[in-house]
């Protein structure tokens, strides 16, 4: 990255967890491929880590998992408190072996140009549901900046 711009998403590890319908212990939301900085701040780089190819978070422990399950990922973003409607992704999926398997649910918000890009500098938030029973919602929540202190993107975004 050219003259010495860091650009980066920081992660707000300050979500609301709410169990699993019928597990006892809390389920979180974990996004992947972090950095920690200096400064203690866990944070995706835009240099090493693109968010281009989108941001990935695993929901754990997931379990009791039933193959079928409905699950229903929510993903918004917001600039300055105000909702950006379209950022808004919902991705909606069942079980399957796999995710029994492991224990665990994998999830992609991968469309770069609409849903993560237009956020610049602000705030996503991430609600998970498992339709079983009253499906409680797992939450979690990750700052956004993908811009300098001019107002660019990172280079080639």
């Amino acid at each position: 990255m050219g003259n010495g711009q860091i650009l980066f998403l920081n992660i707000d590890r300050n979500a609301t967890l709410m169990p699993i319908q019928g597990d006892e212990k809390m389920s979180e939301i974990t996004f992947l491929r972090t950095y920690t900085d200096p400064d203690d701040t866990e944070l995706i780089n835009c240099n090493s880590d693109t968010p281009t190819r989108g941001v990935t978070f695993e929901i754990r422990p997931a379990r009791g998992l039933k193959l079928g399950d409905a699950i229903q990922t929510t993903w918004v973003g917001s600039f300055r408190g105000e909702e950006l409607p379209d950022t808004k992704k919902i991705i909606g999926r069942f079980v399957n072996e796999e995710d029994v398997n492991k224990g665990y649910l994998e999830e992609t918000v991968g469309d770069y140009q609409t849903c993560i890009k237009p956020i610049r500098n602000g705030t996503a938030d991430v609600r998970v549901v498992i339709n079983r029973d009253e499906g409680n919602p797992v939450l979690g929540s990750i700052r956004v900046i993908l811009i300098n202190g001019l107002g660019d993107y990172c280079p080639g975004h």
